[in-house]
């Protein structure tokens, strides 16, 4: 399975909506959506939005949010680095791979362990032989 591609999307969706950073405890974690576009993948640009409510992750869609908090934007060959674990999130915005408009406290700070965990659940997808590069 590719990763970003049509099929990974709907294993993704289904891996990380409901997925909790803090396991039925209240949280502290403000709520917002996540705008990410990728560019240069398989599909030419690719949208999805995340929706984040008190920590937990309610929403993954395919297209943009005109209320998003955050938008961010990364090249198909970073997001796949980040999905396999060669990049982080932190080095990448550093670097200016990642670009980030709106609430980047939220997104790369406050997230961070939504982040970590949702990176987690996505990790059997990812090793499921998968191809990165564009044909």
């Amino acid at each position: 399975m590719q990763l970003l591609s049509a099929d990974w999307l709907t294993e993704a969706q289904r891996s990380l909506v409901g997925l909790s950073v803090f396991s039925g405890q209240d949280s502290s974690i403000e709520s917002g959506t996540v705008q990410y576009s990728i560019s240069g993948s398989p599909t030419k640009l690719l949208s999805f939005c995340i929706g984040v409510v008190d920590g937990e992750i309610t929403t993954f869609e395919l297209g943009k949010s005109a209320d998003s908090a955050v938008k961010v934007s990364l090249d198909y060959g970073d997001a796949c680095a980040i999905l396999e674990g060669e990049l982080t999130c932190d080095t990448g915005y550093m670097s200016g791979a990642i670009k980030v408009e709106g609430n980047y406290r939220w997104w790369l700070l406050d997230l961070r362990p939504l982040h970590a965990k949702a990176l987690a659940a996505l990790k059997p997808l990812n090793t499921q032989g998968h191809e990165t590069s564009i044909s």
